[in-house]
């Protein structure tokens, strides 16, 4: 069936969870306006910005305060102006960044969960080699690495890039290729058991 597989770019096949190893990569986490139907700043901490074009939901705590009042209602995706729902989950951690997350298929496991639990569409941006697909807009063929530098920019120029700090994280690796790993949609076997 077609499914959420973890995908090895380098190699351009799925990859089972042992296949992965964790390696600590130089990251940023960015802060990136996204603006509501009423036009105010909603800022959602990423260190994924060449999703946004694949983002398909905001997501924060139930009871996170800062939040409650947008859910239900939607914000406009920078760069891309894609209109997304604000909806509430218990998986958003409001201590982590700005406690606001962005949903994009797939940026990890818990946006697979989100996109089965909340019936969310699907925007594959990322292709089998590691490419930024036409959903991409102008960062079209790009590499993930140039399409992040990029976007990074224009919101720099367009003044929605509002915190940028160099961290360090612990990302999935295919053993093999040594490469990050991504999460894409693709037919494959599965034995039901």
């Amino acid at each position: 069936k077609e499914a959420p597989v973890i995908w090895d770019t380098v190699f351009q096949t799925a990859i089972a969870q042992a296949e992965l190893e964790d390696a600590d990569r130089k990251s940023f986490f960015n802060d990136i306006i996204f603006k509501t139907e009423d036009k105010k700043d909603l800022i959602v901490g990423t260190t994924r910005p060449e999703l946004l074009g694949a983002c398909v939901a905001l997501f924060a705590h139930p009871d996170d305060e800062r939040y409650k009042m947008y859910f239900g209602t939607y914000a406009y995706s920078p760069l891309y102006k894609a209109k997304v729902p604000v909806l509430p989950d218990d998986k958003a951690d409001p201590h982590k960044g700005t406690g606001l997350v962005m949903c994009c298929t797939f940026g990890d496991q818990t946006d697979i969960e989100w996109y089965k639990k909340h019936g969310l569409p699907l925007k594959m941006i990322i292709t089998k080699d590691g490419r930024m697909n036409e959903l991409a807009g102008k960062y079209k063929d790009l590499k993930i690495e140039e399409a992040r530098k990029a976007i990074l920019e224009d919101l720099r120029q367009a003044i929605l890039l509002v915190g940028h700090k160099e961290i360090t994280q612990t990302v999935n690796v295919g053993e093999r290729s040594g490469q990050p790993v991504e999460i894409i949609n693709s037919k494959q076997w599965y034995i039901k058991y």
